[in-house]
């Protein structure tokens, strides 16, 4: 009997810890339904990780933060290189992604976009001073021209009828560097990148064509599997909700950034 009795108090106590365990996440958020969230490693002010912090920051990591904290979302962050996100998510192995990754038709066959949250050109990018006078592409025919991995801009530089040196980099930050170093003689990326890394960061020396006219007017989604229609609706409303009520617009001014309004 003592023994029945022992073990009905040893199985109410392990009830009792497991209810006070379940109450702790409860309070925590540790309950909530967690999105692994790929982004960009150095891709600032768009979604990069912090040197000093060694955190995930951005502007693109502020829109889904909020995005989350709206729908009681906990969010874990899995920093990697542009060419790797869109695979990521086929192989499920993040739920989203939140990066400067352009709406594309063709991207849009194999994963879904919510409506915009952020725009921007493309700038061409030459040493500071441009000794060479560039001011188009034209005037790097048969020249080392740099490109982001697996971005559209790369797909154009290498069927452009202008001959160049195509040469992709996983990272903006090494492309500035051989920018600057003279290893290449000009490069192509998204405007906001190229002006955050250069007004930030004393080791590039570089600077925008003004006479460049861009080809591309960049929208950026947050993008999730093409097979989660109801993430997709959830994450959608919510941005429409930031528009209306100038959340969104307040990330943008933080950040120096702007957004394609419709």
């Amino acid at each position: 009997m003592k023994k029945l009795t022992l073990v009905v108090l040893l199985f109410l106590t392990v009830l009792t810890a497991c209810g006070d365990k379940d109450e702790a996440a409860r309070e925590n958020g540790e309950d909530n339904e967690t999105l692994v969230v790929g982004t960009t490693h150095a891709s600032p002010p768009n979604a990069f990780v912090d040197d000093e912090t060694e955190k995930v920051n951005g502007v693109m990591i502020d829109i889904i933060k909020e995005i989350a904290e709206r729908n009681d979302y906990q969010l874990k962050f899995e920093p990697m290189p542009f060419s790797s996100l869109i695979p990521s998510l086929d192989s499920s192995r993040v739920d989203v992604i939140s990066a400067g990754m352009g709406i594309t038709d063709e991207r849009a066959k194999t994963v879904s976009f919510t409506q915009p949250v952020y725009g921007f050109s493309e700038a061409l990018v030459v040493p500071a001073g441009n000794k060479d006078n560039i001011k188009s592409l034209k005037d790097l025919k048969n020249q080392s021209v740099g490109v982001s991995a697996g971005t559209f801009y790369h797909d154009y530089l290498e069927e452009s009828n202008v001959s160049l040196d195509v040469k992709a980099y996983d990272t903006t930050s090494e492309m500035l560097l051989d920018l600057t170093k003279g290893r290449i003689k000009g490069a192509i990326n998204d405007t906001p990148i190229v002006h955050y890394l250069n007004e930030n960061n004393s080791k590039y020396d570089v600077e925008t064509v003004k006479e460049y006219e861009p080809n591309f007017k960049v929208e950026i989604g947050v993008i999730v599997n093409q097979e989660n229609e109801k993430l997709l609706n959830e994450i959608d409303k919510t941005i429409g909700k930031m528009k209306e009520d100038g959340t969104l617009e307040s990330i943008h001014e933080e950040w120096g950034t702007t957004w394609f309004k419709e």
